[in-house]
């Protein structure tokens, strides 16, 4: 059974050069979204037709499967079209990679590259990437830290009680309050997920609404993402599966504090699980009670 090795990551990750190596090792073809881009359009920087881009590109890599293991290049952030590709891969063994490099040496690898992506596209991309999981459709989940840095949830959270969250739904800093909502937990297995389950807030944290105007209260749009893939760094040495369970119940958890209709509810729940979703439920009552 041939393989498909999908990479997950931001760009100046070190997916490229994985790939290569992966490549070398499994026999696999390479099929990238920037090498078509730049063949197709003439400017590996050229946005206008994404569509077009990732239609050929998804082709190249179904016909590529017939005949060997392929590697699939690109920063693959958005699980939708993760999953809707994974669904479309039959008799296949499909891999997730995700090149996990925090955010900031991210900026610091792409000003010493020659070809820079503008810093506003990835600070997009950072804030709009989902941790892939099982549930979309993958036999395996792997992931490959490229950094060599280290990262203590101590010092994390000692930075964290420093900053104020500025809302009315909140009079904690936001360390106190990812404190409180991890002690709040019965589940003892969510405690870190309670600890981290915020820290996206101070990167996240704007006083200009999604309107662009200034306000007096702060925002923290998109923060869950943030954190979840923060919380990788934070996690570093656990089990691979748990990482994921945990990062994926971050990335989740500001959806119980949305109005959802009941058909919206049986349809997370089926994607997500009845466990996950218990615990999500938990998380929810704690950070509610952690104010």
């Amino acid at each position: 059974m041939n393989k498909l090795f999908m990479l997950v990551g931001l760009p100046a990750s070190g997916k490229t050069t994985c790939g290569k190596r992966l490549a070398e090792a499994e026999d696999a073809l390479i099929v990238s979204s920037d090498e078509i881009r730049k063949e197709l359009l003439g400017d590996v920087n050229d946005q206008t037709q994404n569509a077009k881009i990732f239609e050929e590109v998804e082709n190249r890599i179904i016909n590529g499967l017939k005949e060997s293991n392929v590697i699939y290049d690109a920063t693959n952030i958005n699980y939708k079209r993760r999953m809707a590709f994974l669904q479309r891969i039959k008799n296949v063994e499909k891999i997730g990679i995700l090149i996990a490099v925090p955010y900031e040496e991210c900026l610091e690898r792409n000003n010493q590259r020659e070809r820079k992506v503008p810093e506003d596209v990835i600070k997009r991309m950072y804030y709009n990437i989902y941790i892939p999981q099982y549930y979309e459709g993958f036999d395996e989940i792997r992931i490959h830290f490229n950094t060599e840095r280290n990262y203590w949830t101590y010092d994390l959270l000692n930075e964290l009680d420093k900053i104020p969250q500025d809302n009315p739904h909140h009079t904690l800093t936001i360390g106190k309050h990812c404190k409180k909502t991890a002690i709040l937990l019965q589940d003892f297995s969510l405690f870190k997920v309670g600890l981290l389950h915020d820290i996206g807030k101070s990167e996240t944290k704007t006083f200009i609404n999604t309107k662009g105007e200034k306000t007096e209260v702060a925002h923290f749009y998109n923060h869950e993402k943030v954190s979840a893939y923060m919380s990788l760094f934070y996690t570093k040495g656990m089990d691979e599966n748990r990482q994921l369970e945990i990062a994926n119940l971050i990335q989740w958890h500001m959806l119980l504090h949305r109005e959802l209709s009941e058909k919206t509810v049986i349809k997370y729940k089926k994607m997500l699980g009845e466990e996950t979703w218990r615990k999500l439920n938990l998380l929810y009552e704690a950070d509610l009670q952690a104010k």
